[in-house]
């Protein structure tokens, strides 16, 4: 089970801080493994697209948050992950609110929508889905998709 977690600008800025980071590629893909390096790996790419979260996920909230604002009709990132997470955070940073929207095994579905959104918890292998979306429809703002094994300090 996945739980929602609102990453703030602040803590992006120290994950990519703290570590050593591959060169971000617009709509990326990714192939994972526990203890994978380096930590984080980085996608980019623009918000947005042409479809509402809520009639491409079949409904308005998940466990996680709300699935708001306009996605793109193909994945902007695919994630393969070769074995089971104990904790893996997803974090979209982008100007103003965004929509994260990821579809996992199973036709498992996970979204929150607000400003730097992000996805944390237990993740099973498999394949997922990932999708930025834009409040508005069509292209928004660039956005820079963060995936860490790392966890924030307890406050």
């Amino acid at each position: 089970m996945l739980c929602q977690r609102l990453a703030s600008t602040a803590l992006g800025l120290t994950i990519l801080a703290a570590a050593p980071v591959a060169v971000a590629q617009d709509y990326e893909s990714f192939t994972l493994a526990p203890g994978f390096t380096p930590d984080p790996v980085i996608g980019t790419g623009n918000t947005g697209g042409p479809r509402l979260a809520s009639e491409a996920t079949g409904t308005r909230t998940t466990e996680t948050g709300e699935c708001s604002g306009y996605i793109d009709t193909l994945p902007d990132h695919e994630l393969e992950l070769t074995a089971d997470f104990e904790y893996l955070n997803i974090a979209a940073f982008s100007e103003g609110e965004s929509s994260l929207v990821v579809f996992g095994p199973n036709e498992e579905v996970w979204c929150f929508t607000g400003e730097n959104p992000s996805i944390s918890g237990f993740y099973d292998q498999g394949d997922y889905d990932v999708y930025v979306g834009n409040l508005s429809r069509d292209i928004g703002p660039r956005y820079e998709l963060v995936i860490t094994e790392l966890q924030a300090p307890a406050p």
